[in-house]
């Protein structure tokens, strides 16, 4: 059984007046699923963020932490710009696209790029949102 119906099955067995408080798994599951696809659109695959050699691709996820207004970006620096034309694992195509975004700072000579994730600052809305019902559940009994 799927634990998204397990998670409906179990719902059953609760008191009727919890279940307006129950975290919506489907909604959350379809959100990640929109975060995979906004990364994979603007040139960011699974298969890249597994693949980047550590010594010249930097990944760093940002989220702002504000609950009101939640927002986050990915922020990718290039160490080794040379390293696009060299390895061949870290996608080079897909790098080479990004460099013609990417300003260059001139301290380092590293690439720098931010991408905001809209569709990950919508699951993190929808996120706090579903914990807030669960919370009120929890304050009431």
């Amino acid at each position: 059984m799927k634990f998204a119906k397990q998670i409906e099955s179990a719902a059953c067995d609760l008191p009727t007046e919890w279940r307006p408080h129950l975290i919506c798994y489907k909604k959350l599951k379809k959100s990640i699923h929109h975060v995979v696809y906004e990364l994979e659109d603007k040139g960011i695959s699974s298969q890249l963020l597994a693949n980047h050699s550590k010594d010249s691709v930097k990944l760093a996820y940002v989220y702002n932490g504000d609950r009101e207004d939640p927002s986050s970006c990915l922020h990718i620096t290039l160490h080794d710009p040379g390293v696009l034309t060299a390895n061949a694992s870290l996608q080079a195509d897909l790098l080479l696209g990004l460099e013609k975004r990417m300003p260059r700072n001139p301290v380092t000579d590293s690439l720098e790029l931010k991408i905001e994730l809209m569709k990950d600052s919508e699951f993190i809305h929808l996120l706090l949102e579903e914990l807030s019902h669960a919370s009120v559940l929890y304050e009431t009994e």
